[in-house]
């Protein structure tokens, strides 16, 4: 009886022990929304587990994670008290198999080296008995009756030790090249078997399951190690065809994991970043406190009102389209892929294509002669919004030739962008004082300068263009400088008072030249200096 209920009490324990034992599963990556730093990940795991309470360690998981953004959910009724999140090693199936595949060719591999070997071995052999035979066979010959014999071994020796020779050489070739193979064989196992024992992220949970039963979990969290950038390719066959746009998503990640064939989705949102609306503070007025302005000051100004001025002036087969979707996600701007994708884990760029877009496009020559004589033409394409493109660098291909880099960004208020297509060397610029500079006249305390300035447009090409051409007038950052008697020519160009830009619009037909002119007087106090060239 004593002996009956050791045996129960130790089998209590068993089945007890067995009950609670740790499992095991291997978590596969289903889904992964990129932003444009970092990536939220889903994956799925699935487990034996029998009824009653245990823990499940999970392996194959991004090993760098922000543990706040972990969501864990099991079907089947389980329920999940605890989850910890730590780094641990992940022996990759895929890479195993692998790994035993490459170490059955080099057992073959091995064998017929072993056979080449063999074969050399005995060739070589072959050859030394014949030496040692035809050395044997003249020895201690002497007299003109051996004359015969003499020559008859020295040909039977230079035949056969030839083709010996020939065999010798082929198979040591051959030899040789197997010695590389293996070589080169046993360093890419062990390269594989380093990519097959990854450093992963390892989840441990406690579950109470109320039924055995094959249960499904399903994980998500946010990783940094990944990010993606829009990048385009548009196309302008000629000016009297629409612009052609690819939109391309370039993504890396660097978990260190390989993606296989998941689901993709690229986005335009920032989850990095802290989401803090900003906090309204009393608004004090105070006096100005006095101190000297240098020319860097000056000059520094003067160079980004130039910059804003250049930045508006310059600012502007199978395909994937039926599986991309663009979706607006909330805030965001989203590319759903059908298709299933691979993405390294080393950090190498994948490139995905995503939409191609036919733009109907108002093609016209830029000229901004202040900042540069060079003529440039332009595609105006209207409605921008309505594609949903996310800012990003573009190539451009203008005839079938590369015409440069541009960028593409937000539409202007008129919801139109100027992609740039590169200088037309056929419309070209002279810019000249339009009379020469007169002297500085002193009145008083103060200094009155008067200048002018003549852009002379030339359409040297051989079709009609439509033309913008974009001047400027000085303005002032300082109550002491005037500008006085400002005009511009034709009267018919456009001024925004606000950074004194003219805008005029022309129409110039083969061989036609246009001109424009800007003429200004500055006044300034005579005991300081300008910053700028009048």
């Amino acid at each position: 009886m004593k002996r009956f209920a050791i045996l129960t009490a130790l089998l209590c324990v068993t089945a007890s022990f067995a009950h609670s034992a740790e499992k095991s599963a291997v978590a596969r990556i289903d889904e992964a929304t990129v932003y444009y730093k970092g990536a939220v990940l889903s994956y799925s795991a699935s487990a034996a587990l029998p009824k009653g309470t245990g823990t499940l360690e999970i392996t194959g998981l991004a090993p760098s994670i922000d543990r706040s953004s972990l969501k864990v959910q099991a079907n089947a009724g389980v329920l999940i008290s605890s989850a910890e999140f730590a780094s641990g090693r992940f022996k990759d199936p895929e890479g195993l198999k692998r790994v035993a595949a490459m170490r059955d060719s080099l057992t073959l591999l091995q064998k017929q080296l072993q056979e080449s070997g063999n074969r050399l071995e005995i060739a070589q052999k072959m050859l030394s008995l014949l030496t040692e035979g035809v050395e044997h066979n003249l020895k201690g010959r002497t007299g003109a009756s051996t004359a015969a014999e003499l020559t008859a071994n020295i040909e039977l020796y230079h035949k056969t030790a030839d083709t010996y020779y020939k065999n010798i050489d082929a198979e040591q070739a051959k030899f040789d090249k197997l010695s590389e193979q293996a070589a080169d064989l046993e360093a890419r196992i062990k390269e594989a078997e380093a990519q097959a024992d990854k450093k992963c992220g390892v989840l441990k949970l406690s579950y109470s399951a109320p039924a055995a039963a094959t249960v499904k979990f399903n994980l998500s969290f946010y990783t940094s190690a990944a990010a993606w950038t829009p990048i385009y390719e548009v196309n302008v066959p000629s000016t009297d065809k629409p612009v052609s746009l690819k939109a391309k998503g370039q993504v890396r990640q660097t978990t260190g994991l390989d993606w296989k064939q998941l689901r993709l989705h690229l986005s335009s949102g920032r989850p990095d970043r802290t989401n803090v609306a900003p906090v309204i503070g009393p608004w004090r007025l105070g006096f100005k406190k006095e101190y000297v302005r240098s020319n860097v000051t000056l000059m520094a100004k003067s160079a980004a009102q130039e910059a804003a001025v250049v930045e508006e002036a310059y600012a502007e087969a199978a395909t994937m389209d039926s599986y991309v979707e663009v979706s607006d996600a909330g805030l965001e701007t989203c590319y759903d892929i059908a298709l299933p994708y691979d993405i390294a884990g080393d950090g190498s760029i994948a490139g995905i294509e995503l939409k191609n877009y036919a733009m109907p496009a108002r093609y016209e020559h830029f000229a901004a002669p202040r900042q540069s004589t060079q003529v440039f033409l332009t595609a105006v394409v209207s409605d921008w919004d309505s594609y949903r493109l996310l800012p990003g660098e573009a190539t451009v291909t203008y005839a079938g030739a590369y015409a440069g880099k541009t960028s593409l960004g937000s539409a202007g208020k008129d919801g139109t962008v100027r992609l740039t297509l590169g200088v037309d060397p056929s419309v070209t610029v002279t810019r000249e004082r339009s009379e020469e500079m007169k002297a500085p006249a002193a009145i008083g305390n103060s200094i009155t300068v008067s200048s002018g300035w003549r852009n002379i447009i030339r359409n040297a090409g051989g079709k009609t263009v439509n033309l913008k051409v974009k001047d400027q007038l000085p303005l002032s950052s300082e109550k002491e400088i005037e500008i006085k008697k400002a005009k511009f020519v034709p009267e018919s160009g456009s001024l925004n008072e606000n950074n004194g830009v003219i805008t005029w619009e022309f129409t110039l037909a083969p061989g036609a030249t246009q001109e424009t002119v800007v003429s200004y007087q500055v006044k300034y106090p005579s005991d300081k200096t300008l910053d700028s060239t009048l």
